[in-house]
């Protein structure tokens, strides 16, 4: 039609000027997104929106599951060492090949500005005070599974982090050998709650390690 003008053809030198531009701010942005420091780097696998911590909220309880790679691991052991490769690759070696699994319990949103001990607010008596504790610091494994490709895992051990008085929230530490593949980047962590009676959870994630920033060290 006399008049009309395809605008994808107008200026073609402009257009490309301009993807080119976006394509160098992509660049930038991507960057600037990568942890800096060690601070940055534990922050980024605490972000939700990089998807290795999972939540599910059922009635008044938080259940996260938070994906830890054995760099991530290796950060408490790193601290105060003197830096050199051969002292980096030992405590690495500690580490083995395993994936680790971190695993919260939490008040939901019903209990969000509760404090105290979540498992005095599910226990009656001492006696049930002690059989929950006793489940989840002494036989959590025995409900966790995890599925990787078609391989259904149990943990091979699990540490229950208690502090020196139980919080609000209780905190369980799986590992899982062997390790994720690049051929087998779906993971699916499974929880059966017999404690607090949620049933089965499914934390399903994608684990591409491609995408994890290298430890800023």
């Amino acid at each position: 039609m006399p008049g009309s003008r395809d605008i994808r053809y107008a200026n073609p030198t402009r257009a490309k000027r301009f993807i080119l531009m976006l394509l160098t701010c992509n660049m930038l942005i991507g960057c600037d997104d990568k942890p800096q420091d060690i601070g940055e780097y534990k922050s980024w696998f605490t972000d939700i929106r990089n998807g290795y911590v999972k939540e599910i909220v059922i009635k008044d309880l938080t259940y996260s599951v938070q994906y830890r790679p054995r760099e991530l691991m290796m950060l408490n052991d790193i601290i105060g060492q003197d830096l050199s490769v051969n002292v980096i690759d030992s405590i690495r070696e500690t580490y083995g090949n395993s994936e680790y699994f971190l695993l919260e319990i939490g008040p939901g949103q019903k209990l969000g500005d509760a404090t105290g001990d979540l498992i005095k607010n599910y226990s009656y008596d001492y006696e049930s005070y002690a059989s929950i504790f006793n489940e989840l610091a002494f036989h959590a494994d025995e409900n966790v599974l995890m599925i990787v490709g078609t391989d259904t895992l149990a943990p091979t051990l699990h540490h229950y982090e208690q502090g020196f008085e139980l919080g609000t929230s209780q905190k369980i530490l799986f590992a899982f050998h062997p390790a994720i593949t690049s051929d087998n980047t779906d993971v699916v962590f499974i929880y059966d709650d017999e404690v607090f009676g949620a049933g089965r959870l499914r934390f399903k994630f994608n684990i591409d390690r491609s995408e994890i920033p290298q430890l800023p060290i």
